[in-house]
């Protein structure tokens, strides 16, 4: 008998076999992308030091610069409630917002409102779920461009990280607040052209037959951005929502590691504070260097999804447990360079950690329409915010019980979600696999005998012998096509 075909949404496609010119020439239109994804990560991270350096010259106290943090980090909340509800154009009121904090704090200097004020305006520019969401209209639904803009905009990042610690610090220096404060304007103010000029291009109209090549379907299939298709949370696939999950997992696990490692660089191995800086900055730019050089590294360290996103999740766990050994050694005097084993360690969870994010992105936007990653993202963002505060706040009171006891409760977090995200996947890889093999039969039966736990280990083991990519897999179980299709990820 013969199967209805199950309808999903529209999605633009690209040719699949697409030459390499063609692809050069797409991967072009990424560029203000990822200088997008550069500047909304600049401007995250734009005001930790010269806020602290002028609240000291101001002779503020610690607790009020505390307050202002928390009112920057807390309201980052809001941004991607607004992206759930109308998308990618949250973009522009939101750097309208920052903005207008910027101005407002170079016109009144001395007023503490002021910087109040600008804590909450420049929490409202956190931009990352609509760069995302453009990447992925811009993408077409090919999955190597997808691949290819996520991983430049997780470059991009990287070395934003480097530029926001350093180049607002230099700037306070040389012109003072007011110079750091215009400059912060600019980047706003750039963010808002450049977008603008995707939306522009993307409502231009296009003649009849005019799309013929990558770039003309891409250009098309980010019209979606402008398009508002509502979708039910409910009707959002289970596995989508543990994707999410653990992309918050590496949010909690990321601000744990900013708020203990200084403290540890600091306490524990005698480190200056300058050098404290440096070496952060320096873990970005290993970070960044990495990103770079994966496309030409050897196939171990470029397996197929999801194989390549349980092995860099793991290996934030194992880089948790390496910067605790070295914690231990440090006590014992005839370690030799435990200190820089410790810096390796975080080094090492730095280039796992963004590996880990841009191959979730991947996941999510490569298998979900618009709508469901506007969805995904905006919720995912939001709790990425309440629980990066809780890492900032209980990494520092951890602290308090011993220098050794967050990066300990770290490592089991980090090896217990792994263990637990492998299963998941293995047990959503199963759950494919019965569903095939029921439609091979043409009759309804049970799934695969044994325990839950079970399937899921098969499922594992399916997928690291398979070699079957999980987004191909993914769109064809979804989009109703057959066996054979889901089984190869065709």
């Amino acid at each position: 008998q013969s199967r209805p075909r199950r309808s999903t949404p529209a999605r633009a496609t690209l040719p699949s076999a697409a030459a390499p010119g063609t692809r050069s020439q797409a991967m072009a239109v990424f560029w203000d992308i990822v200088l997008l994804a550069w500047l909304s990560q600049m401007l995250l991270n734009f005001l930790w030091v010269p806020m602290t350096a002028y609240a000291k010259e101001l002779g503020l106290h610690v607790s009020f610069l505390g307050s202002v943090f928390a009112l920057n980090v807390g309201v980052r909340f809001f941004p991607n409630l607004l992206v759930t509800q109308i998308g990618a154009r949250a973009e522009l009121p939101m750097m309208i917002c920052v903005t207008t904090g910027f101005v407002v704090a170079y016109l009144r200097q001395t007023d503490l409102w002021a910087f109040q004020l600008l804590a909450v305006l420049a929490g409202m520019g956190f931009c990352r779920p609509c760069v995302t969401l453009h990447a992925q209209a811009a993408s077409g639904g090919d999955v190597e461009l997808l691949s290819a803009s996520q991983r430049h905009c997780g470059a991009a990042r990287s070395f934003a990280d480097v530029c926001s610690f350093v180049v607002p610090s230099v700037l306070f220096d040389f012109v003072g607040w007011g110079g750091v404060m215009i400059f912060g304007a600019s980047l706003s103010v750039t963010y808002i052209l450049v977008a603008l000029c995707r939306y522009l291009c993307a409502r231009m109209p296009i003649k009849e037959g005019a799309v013929t090549d990558a770039v003309g379907e891409m250009e098309l299939a980010a019209k979606e951005l402008l398009v508002e298709k509502p979708v039910s949370v409910s009707n959002i696939p289970w596995i989508d929502w543990t994707i999410a999950a653990a992309f918050v997992g590496t949010e909690l696990q990321w601000n744990l590691l900013n708020a203990a490692v200084p403290a540890a660089l600091v306490h524990s191995f005698g480190f200056r504070s300058s050098a404290v800086g440096t070496i952060v900055g320096f873990g970005s730019l290993f970070a960044l260097g990495y990103l770079l050089a994966l496309p030409s590294l050897p196939k171990a360290f470029n397996q197929h999804r999801p194989l390549n996103l349980l092995i860099s999740y793991a290996g934030m766990a194992v880089a948790w447990m390496m910067m605790l050994l070295s914690l231990a050694a440090a006590q014992h005097p005839f370690h030799a360079h435990p200190s820089w084993w410790f810096v390796i360690s975080v080094y090492f969870f730095l280039a796992m950690a963004n590996s880990s994010q841009i191959v979730m992105l991947e996941c999510l936007t490569g298998v979900c329409s618009m709508d469901s990653s506007t969805k995904i993202m905006g919720i995912a963002e939001m709790a990425g915010c309440a629980f990066g505060m809780a890492g900032s706040y209980f990494g520092e009171a951890l602290l308090k019980h011993g220098m050794k006891v967050p990066f300990g409760i770290c490592g089991v977090f980090g090896i217990v979600s792994a263990v637990v995200l492998a299963l998941l996947l293995g047990h959503r890889h199963s759950e494919v696999s019965a569903k095939v093999e029921v439609l091979c039969k043409g009759a309804f039966q049970t799934q695969s005998s044994g325990s839950s736990v079970m399937r899921s280990l098969r499922g594992l083991q399916t997928i690291i012998k398979s070699g079957t990519d999980y987004i191909n897999m993914e769109l064809a179980f979804r989009g109703g096509r057959s066996p054979h299709e889901i089984q190869t990820g065709v």
